[in-house]
């Protein structure tokens, strides 16, 4: 679900790309709007979740020119022990 995200270190050997993670609601837009310069530096690609069609995914894909795949991201989240997005996943650390 969308919400407050603390930043936190973990060991990310298994994710050797920095990763972000999305929904469709508003807050995971405007956050995205916010970090899209980011989030590009970074050549990060996105996993977004709740989203209830294609057309919403290529629509966002459009406007911020960031890769976003359509993912259950249920198991990914339990790794990292968090329940809440929008987040990054990069250098050894989860943030928002």
């Amino acid at each position: 679900t969308a919400g407050k995200v603390s930043r936190k270190t973990l060991d990310t050997t298994l994710l050797n790309i920095p990763l972000f993670v999305i929904g469709a609601d508003k807050a995971s837009i405007q956050w995205l709007e916010q970090h899209q310069e980011e989030l590009k530096f970074m050549q990060a690609t996105g996993f977004i979740t709740n989203v209830n069609d294609f057309e919403t995914i290529v629509a966002l894909q459009e406007k911020f020119k960031l890769p976003l795949l359509p993912v259950n991201v249920d198991p990914l989240l339990a790794y990292l022990h968090e329940q809440h997005y929008p987040l990054i996943i990069a250098e050894g650390a989860v943030w928002q």
